[in-house]
């Protein structure tokens, strides 16, 4: 948000430095995410997986993944859920998904989540009001950032975190704050009409 704001890269060196320390500083003073992420470390340097510790959940997404192929098992003929692959319908649903629906139904699902982005985006840089601007900005990339986060562990690209896929994940907070902000996105849209007031300013050559 400050960057949406104006601030500048080299304005975010403090407050990035000091999220990296506290980050350090839970490493340190919490053992679970420090295997997990020693887990993950591993798996991407050598290719090991602790398949029966803390590799349990990205192995099993894995394989959920991998055995869906082109079209999948078809929906709800999935078997990783049947308590093979832990919180499969929050942490790791892009898994099942991808086993069920295949390549396919996986592909139409980022589609999908670009096409959220960019349409949020779009909002943000139409808005007339600099208010309107940062909510739109602000709630699209939280969404998108999510998203990446949750895709990401699933795939083993990222420790597994504890974050849910947006609007694809078993309801609950996350569901009801995500929903609020598509509407809230929505409203921003639809104030916007067809102008176009600010894009130019934002994202013009002169003022880059």
């Amino acid at each position: 948000m400050v960057y949406l704001s104006g601030a500048r890269l080299r304005h975010m060196a403090v407050p990035v430095a000091l999220g990296g320390l506290l980050v350090v500083f839970a490493l340190k003073t919490h053992p679970y995410m420090m295997g997990r992420l020693a887990t993950f470390i591993r798996f991407t340097t050598t290719g090991e997986l602790d398949n029966r510790g803390a590799g349990w959940q990205l192995d099993q997404s894995l394989i959920a993944i991998g055995s869906g192929g082109w079209h999948g098992r078809g929906l709800g003929g999935g078997l990783q859920k049947y308590l093979f692959l832990p919180e499969a319908h929050t942490d790791f649903i892009f898994s099942i998904l991808a086993e069920e629906l295949g390549f396919l139904g996986a592909t139409a699902l980022l589609v999908l989540f670009a096409l959220l982005v960019w349409r949020g985006l779009r909002a943000a840089v139409r808005s007339r009001d600099p208010f309107a601007f940062l909510l739109a900005g602000g709630l699209t990339v939280q969404l998108g950032f999510y998203a990446i986060a949750n895709l990401a562990v699933a795939t083993g690209l990222a420790p597994t975190t504890g974050l849910p896929l947006p609007f694809v994940s078993y309801g609950g907070s996350a569901l009801l704050a995500n929903l609020a902000a598509a509407g809230l996105l929505y409203r921003v849209s639809v104030l916007n009409g067809s102008h176009e007031a600010l894009a130019k300013q934002r994202w013009s050559r002169e003022n880059a």
